[in-house]
């Protein structure tokens, strides 16, 4: 089946992103059997660097994972992800040191997800959406909450800073005691829905989730082993059955989940921001809103929160202006870190200091003026901007433009920015109607295709119309082997889990029909300054209802 090798591949790549010593074929096979089972997983310190924050993990560990998939009743069975203790200490990264390489890559990278953006605009402002793609979504959608079941337990995430203040490191984080994502009845008891229901219950339990930060704490990461870490983490997780002290010298592993607060654990020494929060969500999905002649919502939502307190310090409040202040800092070395000596000290390399200075003044006031108004770069840029513009002619309404064609917009996409790009695209689209051409675009067909494009993360912007040979393909191409491996019984078998079907009109709603319906119920609202003042505000709650139809939000 198509959804087996999809998910072997996804979880493949991205648990190996992730994680230290993992073995891909003991993965695959647990795939294949429908059951992954991982235990001790210790995540890279390289996790983060993707993000290009000023951070770095120091630590990183995940207890359990485990996956279950019923291949063999898949539309109809649930689909069970279970986590279980997953700490992270992340600390700020000091000694950033400038990556041409890295930093031209996510450049173009963050350059290109604005173009295909903007691209995506375009096409919506040309075309309406197509109501098959909708109602596909929305189908999808649905039997995906249907049949997922997640449970998630014991999560810890620390970041320790005691460079923006080093007098008063101080350290932040959030908790998670538990999460569970279950299918009930219609009396929101726990059951498995393996029949065709018009209506399906979800029941969401969020117990403990906490953020603290504690001013002049005890950093873990300055503990020698990462088994002092792990014991230190989860000490720090609280709980109903206890409130841990301060922290031990032992494992950090038991120290971050001892911290993990609950009802009956909540650690001493932390200054919580948001004290440990109990959430219930009760979720009621009507798939068929005609067949109860439009009097049940599509989604009924009800949220109930027994009591939200926020509070904060004198010291938490200069912490947070302190780092604050530290990332404007952060963010303006960004800009002259390619001129930055890789030193931490400014005794004894005062002249290499004087040159860094005097580079960033140089080359972003001087050069770069005098470069950008010589006559020769402008005519080298309108002559790019022009070519640009017309091999983008020839990418939206020829099937095979050729690798030059391709070769130098890749060229121009690197060289140019975002302004000149889209305006060279807007003047393309010009042409290709005054030329009376007809876009690739307008001779795809539309409908649950497109949509899937979408879902596993297509763009129609950036998709080369021509067809991918199966040994020419990329490994990340996952829409690609999706659509070669579905066979038609595979497709229809999934139509018929979702009820869906081809060509299907679009659904006409009565403008009294109620689509969305959710109620928010606050039972104890804490807002806290220490030592100033206190608010509390009791049985607070909020309705929300739309009506697609009359375009009507109440």
């Amino acid at each position: 089946m198509v959804f087996e090798t999809l998910v072997a591949d996804l979880l493949n790549r991205f648990l190996g992103d992730f994680v230290d010593n993992l073995d891909a074929s003991q993965l695959n096979i647990g795939i294949w059997g429908g059951d992954v089972k991982l235990n001790n997983l210790e995540i890279k310190e390289t996790a983060l660097d993707d993000l290009d924050l000023p951070i770095k993990l120091k630590f990183g560990f995940l207890s359990n994972l485990v996956l279950k998939i019923p291949w063999k009743n898949l539309y109809t069975e649930p689909v069970l992800a279970n986590i279980e203790g997953l700490y992270l200490i992340v600390v700020p990264n000091k000694g950033v040191v400038y990556n041409e390489e890295k930093a031209k890559k996510n450049e173009f990278e963050t350059k290109q997800k604005s173009l295909v953006r903007l691209e995506e605009n375009r096409k919506n402002r040309r075309k309406p959406k197509d109501p098959a793609a909708d109602t596909f979504a929305e189908k999808m959608v649905a039997q995906v909450i249907k049949n997922l079941q997640v449970k998630i337990k014991n999560i810890h995430i620390r970041f320790e800073d005691k460079y923006t203040n080093r007098h008063r490191p101080f350290c932040a984080g959030v908790t998670l005691d538990f999460l569970d994502f279950q299918t009930t009845d219609e009396n929101w008891q726990a059951m498995i829905v393996k029949e065709a229901v018009k209506v399906f219950h979800k029941l969401v339990s969020l117990q403990n989730l906490a953020v603290y930060w504690n001013p002049n704490s005890r950093l873990f990461s300055d503990l020698k082993s990462n088994e002092e870490i792990k014991k230190a983490l989860m000490e720090t997780i609280a709980n109903e059955n206890q409130k841990p002290d301060d922290f031990n010298n032992e494992e950090i592993k038991k120290a971050l989940m001892e911290t993990i607060a609950n009802e009956n654990q909540k650690p001493d020494d932390f200054k919580y921001i948001l004290e440990p929060i109990t959430i219930e969500a009760k979720l009621a999905l009507n798939q068929k809103p005609d067949a109860t002649e439009w009097e049940i919502p599509k989604i009924d939502l009800n949220v109930d929160v027994d009591k939200l307190a926020l509070s904060i310090g004198k010291f938490q409040y200069q912490d947070v202006l302190l780092f604050l202040e530290a990332q404007e800092r952060f963010v303006t070395a960004g800009r002259y870190l390619r001129f930055r000596p890789n030193l931490v000290e400014f005794r004894g390399h005062y002249k290499t200091w004087w040159h860094f200075a005097y580079n960033c003044i140089l080359e972003e006031n001087v050069r770069r003026k005098r470069r950008n108004w010589s006559w020769k770069r402008m005519k080298a840029h309108r002559q790019l901007v022009h070519e640009y513009q017309d091999a983008w002619v020839k990418k939206q309404t020829e099937k095979s433009p050729g690798a030059t064609v391709l070769a130098l917009i890749e060229r121009a996409e690197k060289e140019l920015d975002v302004f000149n790009l889209n305006v060279a695209r807007q003047q393309a689209e010009m042409n290709i109607d005054r030329l009376e051409l007809t876009r690739l675009e307008d001779q795809q067909k539309q409908g649950w295709g497109a949509w899937a494009k979408s879902w596993f993360g297509g763009s129609g912007g950036e998709q080369q119309p021509k067809k991918v040979e199966k040994h020419e393909r990329q490994p990340d191409d996952i829409i690609g082997k999706f659509q070669e491996e579905m066979t038609p019984e595979e497709k229809q078998k999934l139509f018929d889990a979702i009820d869906y079907q081809e060509n299907m009109p679009a659904t006409d709603y009565p403008k009294t029909f109620v689509e969305n319906k959710i109620k928010i119920k606050l039972k104890t609202v804490a807002v806290i300054v220490q030592e100033a003042v206190e608010l509390e505000f009791m049985d607070l709650s909020a309705n929300v209802e739309q009506r697609p139809s009359a375009n009507a939000l109440l």
